[in-house]
């Protein structure tokens, strides 16, 4: 059903995009001179930006790789996957607000409680550690 789980497909497919063009820039620029050389001297785009081999490899590898997204998060298991995770999910009985709040601070100082400590002991350590002369 196209219209299941609409909003975990977009968030899905658009994260996905986002890697696979991360991916197709970073694979330009991961290519040598050499392969960002207009290909027979080709510069339909300009001076700046001409064909090239690494060009075309990275959009060929965009366009691949849109494909598989979109195919990915139209596929009929992962759409009822995807589904299935969003109904067990309102199932949960989630934390009220106060108590995630009253969690957090309490996580928080501990971690600061025990980064202070460890500090302090690694400074003492450090000071014995010179006096006996290591």
């Amino acid at each position: 059903a196209p219209d299941k789980a609409r909003t975990t497909r977009w968030i899905v497919g658009a994260s996905a995009f986002v890697l696979v063009a991360y991916g197709a820039y970073g694979l330009y620029y991961t290519f040598g001179e050499a392969m960002r050389a207009p290909i027979g001297g080709w510069k339909p785009l300009g001076d700046e930006f001409p064909i090239s081999w690494a060009f075309v490899l990275s959009a060929l590898w965009l366009l691949v790789g849109t494909a598989a997204v979109w195919y990915g998060v139209n596929h009929r298991r992962l759409v009822e996957f995807f589904h299935e995770t969003e109904v067990e999910l309102s199932k949960v009985s989630w934390a009220s607000k106060n108590e995630v709040i009253g969690s957090s601070v309490v996580v928080l100082v501990v971690t600061f409680v025990l980064a202070v400590w460890i500090g302090l002991l690694d400074r003492s350590f450090l000071a014995l550690f010179q006096k006996l002369g290591y």
